[in-house]
């Protein structure tokens, strides 16, 4: 149930006041004492020393055979053991490299097609841009008004330049009735020195 939903947070007084968690004892959260190892090269040894046990290596077999991208799973482990003060965030960071491609190893040694990324194919993510050009203009049409106006006239001069240039190029097509009145000038007299 998301929180706005849940009764409990209905009322914002009925949530802990900023800078509660600075009156709690400290050191009650595994994440506030000094983490079990420093070494990303341990850490890495330590999980993969877990990993390799037989019961813990089917089960992430088996999830990589559901379809439980790789990414996912080594996510989790980093959010896990920072959690539980095995080692700090930035370990966590430096080790999810060598644990996914332990994983995709892995998943080689046993013909299971692997997902690499949370993406919908499991492959890496596109490098086109998500945002279509409209999406783009709104955001900068209320973040940066300034270049959007300057876009915006920009744009409108180059269509009104078109349509100009698209009305001469009729109007030289479409006989004496879409010509200047100058040019209608110009026709008569040379016509009229022609029969003299």
């Amino acid at each position: 149930m998301p929180l706005s939903k849940d009764p409990r947070f209905a009322d914002a007084f009925s949530r802990a006041p900023a800078g509660y968690s600075l009156t709690q004892p400290q050191g009650k959260w595994a994440w506030e004492r000094p983490p079990r190892f420093e070494d990303p090269e341990q850490v890495v040894g330590y999980i993969l020393d877990k990993v390799e046990e037989p019961r813990a290596k089917n089960r992430y077999l088996k999830l990589m055979l559901a379809g439980v991208s790789i990414e996912e799973i080594v996510n989790s482990i980093a959010i896990g053991g920072f959690s539980t003060g095995n080692f700090t965030p930035d370990v966590a960071e430096l080790i999810k490299g060598p644990i996914a491609t332990y994983f995709m190893g892995l998943a080689d040694e046993n013909n299971i097609p692997v997902r690499v990324f949370s993406t919908p194919n499991g492959g890496p993510p596109d490098d086109e841009d998500d945002l279509d050009d409209i999406t783009i203009l709104e955001i900068m049409r209320k973040r940066n008004p300034k270049v959007y106006r300057e876009m915006v006239q920009m744009q409108n001069d180059l269509t009104d330049a078109a349509r100009m240039e698209l009305e001469k190029e009729k109007g030289r097509e479409g006989g004496f009735l879409a010509m200047d009145p100058s040019e209608i000038e110009d026709a008569e007299i040379i016509e009229e020195a022609e029969k003299e």
